[in-house]
């Protein structure tokens, strides 16, 4: 019916339709003034030290099996220190990044699941939920116990969940539910689009041909629509901020809507601060590399 697969090399943009949503894009040089902002610091290079997030271990931790269980709850805890200290600096509430008010699900109600993709660090399958197919995204087994990873995957969480309660908005991915599977790693069930971008856009003359000039405008300022929200609409006082836009990151809907998704790299920052309209330096590693 379609994905949300995420797919993140480190040199090139996702070529897979069944890999739009697990992408980690590559590094993106660039320079300005001081970046005030937390964020994910995967490919946050050059932030302000006293506003970056906490440097982060990729820690993936071996152990026997009656280990295991203590090692998921100290990764589990590894992850959501930094994650409070984030929500801190920006004057949130310390578990916004952490526990979403809504929306939890256990993941054995996920039924029929299907593999649609795989990416650097999380796998996405379709399933089925109170009768509706979704697109299951869940962390790579060997990701399970990351910091980083998990850290990653739970501020996307957060946002997607604060957009719902607000009403959601028609060109951004719905989030339907999340949960922890039984290692404790967090997951997410998101609304199924059709198809990436990517896997439309046309690459021959005869497919561009099926591209009139008003379909990219409409699909320009759906986006644009998106970002808008993102930049102005999501909280008072703060701007979210995708950076990670790329064909493979929007999907196509079956009723003609655009869909922003992939938020795995967003970061979020003060609005109206004394240096919301100044120049910012540019964190040299966030998004992917063509674009």
């Amino acid at each position: 019916m379609g994905l949300f697969a995420k797919s993140r090399p480190k040199t090139a943009p996702a070529k897979s339709a069944s890999a739009s949503h697990a992408s980690k894009g590559s590094p993106r040089p660039g320079s300005a003034s001081p970046l005030k902002h937390v964020g994910s610091t995967r490919r946050t290079l050059s932030v302000t030290p006293a506003l970056s997030a906490p440097a982060l271990s990729a820690t993936s931790v071996a152990g026997s099996s009656s280990d295991s269980s203590s090692l998921d709850d100290q990764a589990s805890k590894d992850a959501e220190s930094p994650l409070q200290e984030q929500a801190a600096r920006l004057g949130l509430p310390s578990q916004f990044f952490t526990a979403p008010s809504n929306g939890r699900v256990e993941l054995d109600a996920l039924s029929d699941r299907l593999p649609l993709g795989s990416g650097e660090f999380c796998t996405v399958q379709s399933a089925t939920l109170r009768g509706e197919r979704v697109a299951l995204k869940l962390l790579r087994p060997a990701h399970e116990r990351s910091e980083l990873a998990v850290s990653d995957l739970r501020r996307e969480i957060a946002a997607l969940s604060h957009i719902r309660e607000q009403g959601g908005h028609p060109s951004i991915v719905r989030l339907v539910a999340h949960g922890s599977t039984p290692a404790g790693a967090p997951f997410c069930a998101l609304a199924l689009f059709t198809q990436p971008l990517s896997a439309a856009l046309p690459t021959s003359k005869a497919q561009r041909k099926q591209w009139p000039t008003r379909r990219g405008i409409d699909i320009g300022l759906q986006l644009a629509g998106a970002l808008q929200y993102c930049h102005d609409c999501f909280m008072p006082g703060y701007r979210l901020l995708h950076r990670d836009i790329k064909p493979s990151n929007v999907g196509l809907a079956g009723d003609g809507r655009v869909v922003l998704a992939d938020f795995g790299l967003l970061a979020l920052w003060e609005k109206d601060a004394a240096d919301d309209d100044a120049a910012r330096q540019l964190t040299g590693m966030t998004g992917s590399l063509r674009y």
